[in-house]
């Protein structure tokens, strides 16, 4: 999405996360078929990197998602 989109959208609903993606596939060309669509391999990678942000926003209460940052960065990036 673009900067004025996520700008908008974090105006209008405040339990929309954005979630940077640079690091969740890895960089060996294994995690899509044709760069765009997933493999297997790319869904299980994708699954794997989203899981822990997205059971820390689920452990969150509302009033805490809504004051949390609207964009999470992965922090570590994936060794595969």
């Amino acid at each position: 999405p673009s900067l004025v989109g996520s700008e908008m959208c974090k105006e209008t609903d405040q339990n929309l996360h954005y979630l940077k993606s640079e690091h969740l596939l890895g960089e060996d060309g294994e995690s899509t078929v044709d760069g765009e669509h997933f493999t297997d391999l790319g869904f299980d990678r994708f699954a794997k990197g989203i899981y822990p942000v997205v059971k820390k926003l689920k452990g969150m209460r509302k009033d805490e998602r809504k004051a949390s940052s609207t964009t999470v960065k992965v922090e570590e990036e994936a060794s595969f």
